[in-house]
């Protein structure tokens, strides 16, 4: 399954289908509230089950990121078993049970893998911007051992790259305070 995202920050896109070579239906839509609460997400599909959010994302600030974030997928808890000090790669529980790890690697993170048990299931390409060519939009590709968990990935994507992010952000205040 090929979706494309609406924004390089999965935390706040929409992601659709990609039909022919087009962008086709959106299926799910990510959505951060307002800067000052912007450590709150959520996620709805937007076909066919309604538009009620089936995750929710609370961060908290916090250099370590961990234990206060809350990462729920239909009222279950994903939990972080283990994070990189810069939230390049995390580890969390699927709702089958087996454990994942989201991997950023790339100039400014620019891919991202998911492994399962040593598989890829998920692949994220933040896409990129060309001068003189087309762009190229951000994709999330789930290979077959990752359909039967695509709200968990969606999800934890959202998750990872927000926590990055805010992280990120702290450190800069953190490091301007001391100078």
């Amino acid at each position: 399954m090929d979706l494309v995202l609406s924004s390089i920050h999965p935390y706040k896109a929409t992601y659709s289908t990609i039909q022919g070579g087009n962008q086709g239906p959106p299926l799910f839509i990510a959505k951060t509230e307002h800067w000052w609460k912007d450590g709150h997400i959520t996620i709805e599909h937007l076909v066919g089950e309604g538009s009620d959010p089936f995750a929710e994302i609370k961060l908290h600030n916090s250099l370590m990121g961990k234990p206060d974030d809350s990462v729920t997928v239909r009222g279950r808890q994903i939990q972080i078993l283990d994070h990189g000090w810069t939230w390049k790669s995390v580890k969390f529980a699927a709702a089958d049970g087996r454990i994942y790890k989201w991997k950023l690697e790339g100039m400014l993170d620019r891919h991202a893998n998911l492994e399962v048990e040593g598989r890829i299931a998920a692949v994220y390409d933040r896409g990129s911007k060309h001068l003189f060519s087309a762009n190229e939009p951000p994709t999330l590709r789930i290979y077959p051992e990752g359909l039967s968990f695509v709200e968990d990935i969606v999800t934890t994507l959202a998750y990872i790259t927000k926590r990055r992010d805010k992280t990120s952000e702290e450190v800069a205040v953190v490091a301007a305070a001391s100078t």
